[in-house]
């Protein structure tokens, strides 16, 4: 690998990523800022692209995942939330790690990233967030779907505060309305 583009390389990702985390920051305050994950999207792609350009694979692969969900986000597929967001600052820091790994040896680092980058894709993919299938966003419910219950005994049911009603309290709705009978009509 040529050592003066690598140079540049790791100069021009280090100032990115500085940018980022204060973006980042921002964006988990603002997640609506369009600017701001549009930025964060720029950014990361500048970074997967130069990987796909130099033959960096390991950092590249990191930085094309992170991109999906990015992208996701940018297009509003993906709900910009704290989970979502955690998993990219979690990207974000593998991608420092092997950016300073890279600079100390010059060598692409060898690291096992094959769980951060299915989570990514998962995320990506579906809209959830880690191996536990946590919904990064709680769907909308569909209040026009039917309520089940499956059978019940009523000797089952716990009811907390029952109301003491009276039998001579109770009221009982007509049915239907009756004329009076006693009503007297002059001729």
């Amino acid at each position: 690998m040529d050592d003066e583009i690598l140079q540049e390389f790791l100069a021009e990702s280090w100032e990115n990523l500085a940018k980022l985390d204060t973006e980042i920051v921002a964006l988990e305050k603002d997640p609506q800022n369009e600017d701001l994950i549009s930025s964060i999207f720029r950014t990361i792609h500048t970074i997967k692209g130069t990987c796909g350009f130099i033959g960096l694979t390991e950092l590249g692969s990191v930085a094309h995942s992170a991109e999906n969900v990015l992208g996701k986000m940018r297009s509003a597929d993906l709900a910009i939330t704290p989970a979502a967001i955690s998993l990219v600052l979690q990207a974000v820091d593998v991608i420092k790690e092997l950016l300073e790994e890279l600079e100390a040896t010059g060598e692409e680092p060898k690291m096992d990233n094959s769980s951060l980058i299915k989570q990514l894709d998962v995320l990506a993919e579906s809209g959830v967030v880690g191996d536990a299938g946590i919904p990064v966003s709680q769907p909308e419910p569909n209040v026009s779907a039917p309520h089940v219950v499956e059978d019940v005994a009523v000797e089952d049911v716990a009811v907390e505060d029952p109301v003491d009603v009276q039998p001579e309290e109770a009221v009982i709705a007509p049915t239907e309305i009756q004329p009076p009978t006693d009503v007297v009509t002059s001729p």
